[in-house]
């Protein structure tokens, strides 16, 4: 079953699997259920709340990655 997405918490670059990865709050889950999820497959999912996400983060690396997905 596949949940929607509330909304992103935070970002990070997981160096170990070499990929960009956010924190999801999912619809009907607690907080702190919330997971790291990698951006390519929200990018899939839900490319416009992952886009609006983007606008408010100050990290140049982060936004690239979102544009080039």
């Amino acid at each position: 079953m596949l949940l929607g997405v509330d909304g992103i918490a935070d970002f990070r670059y997981n160096q170990a699997l070499s990929r960009w990865e956010l924190v999801v709050n999912r619809t009907g889950l607690q907080p702190i259920e919330a997971s790291w999820e990698p951006l390519i497959g929200l990018m899939a999912q839900v490319p416009d709340k992952v886009r609006s996400y983007a606008q408010t983060v100050d990290n140049e690396d982060f936004v690239s990655a979102v544009g080039q997905s």
